[in-house]
């Protein structure tokens, strides 16, 4: 292991997510605590490189929105050199899914192009994820609302030349335990997207679902449990 790194100077960072781009080049989505590198409570991106290593270089930080952020995730299409963000924001009392495409362009400025986001489903209050899927050009987000005790899913694409943002109908399994102790999606090499969560019950189970992903139209399969109660 390498040193222990601080993401900038001075303040804090919550909910935090990250992914490689191009080689040793990590982009770490976060909301900012006690005005950090920008605005307290809102969300944005920081840039970094990998270098020796083992050795953590800070090239670029930009927000997303002024207005408050929580349970962020991030994804990268490397095809098209497209990033794109995901999360949680409360509006007058309204949580929302954002979904926010962006770009890192090459060299130590890192310089960082953030067009206005997309709003993708309410109630979105938690365990906020996405993944790209190359097999289909398309990315799925997913959060889950305490209230329903429920999962959602979106499907999206984005524009490679201008960025915008065409969101699919969201979907909900219903009638099953959602993901609010963990949620999370993987995409295997036939194209599909596996969520895995573990339920809200005192029981803990975790279960599993195959999507079935056509452009931005999901197809929700049958939950199985993948592994019994671990509390």
């Amino acid at each position: 292991l390498g040193s222990e790194y601080a993401l900038c100077a001075t303040g804090a960072h919550l909910y935090i997510d990250g992914v490689e781009t191009t080689t040793n080049r990590v982009i770490v989505v976060c909301r900012s605590n006690d005005n950090a590198l920008w605005t307290s409570t809102c969300p944005g991106v920081i840039v970094g490189d990998i270098t020796s290593n083992t050795v953590w270089n800070h090239r670029s930080s930009t927000k997303f929105s002024n207005q408050e952020g929580g349970y962020l995730g991030v994804d990268y299409d490397s095809t098209n050199a497209i990033c794109c963000a995901t999360w949680n924001s409360n509006v007058s009392g309204t949580m929302k899914h954002r979904v926010q495409p962006f770009t890192v362009a090459a060299g130590n400025a890192a310089a960082v192009t953030v067009p206005s986001y997309a709003e993708a489903g309410v109630n979105a209050n938690s365990r906020t994820v996405i993944k790209y899927n190359p097999s289909t050009s398309a990315w799925i987000t997913s959060y889950y609302n305490s209230t329903s005790n429920t999962n959602f899913y979106h499907g999206h694409t984005i524009n490679t030349s201008t960025l915008a943002v065409t969101s699919g109908t969201q979907v909900e399994k219903t009638g099953v335990a959602g993901g609010e102790r963990g949620n999370s999606l993987s995409i295997t090499d036939q194209g599909k997207a596996i969520s895995i969560w573990c339920t809200k019950s005192s029981a803990h189970d975790m279960n599993g679902m195959v999507i079935t992903m056509a452009g931005t139209t999901l197809t929700l399969g049958a939950v199985a449990q993948v592994m019994n109660s671990f509390a």
